[in-house]
């Protein structure tokens, strides 16, 4: 359960991150350089990509972040950086 955590909210996490690069343009949105051209996303995984998967809708959160039964601090931080996050992106 503590590894699907951590899975999920890694995946949250470089959602909302790469959700800042405007790829169309080719720069970042507070107009920094365009990307290295030899810049390649090691972290790509190999395979069919899963179907898309919409986490608000409607000014509301589709899914419930889950803690374990006895979860760490850090466990408590990225769960409460994930719903501020959530929040922003369901406004």
């Amino acid at each position: 359960m503590r590894r699907s955590l951590e899975a999920t909210v890694g995946v949250i996490a470089a959602v909302v991150f790469l959700s800042a690069y405007d790829h169309a343009a080719g720069q970042d949105r507070a107009g920094a350089r365009p990307p290295h051209e030899k810049w390649a996303n090691s972290l790509k995984p190999r395979g069919v990509p899963g179907p898309q998967l919409t986490l608000a809708g409607g000014g509301k959160a589709l899914y419930s972040i889950l803690l374990p039964a006895v979860p760490t601090g850090q466990d408590i931080k990225a769960a409460e950086d994930l719903a501020k996050y959530l929040r922003q992106i369901a406004d």
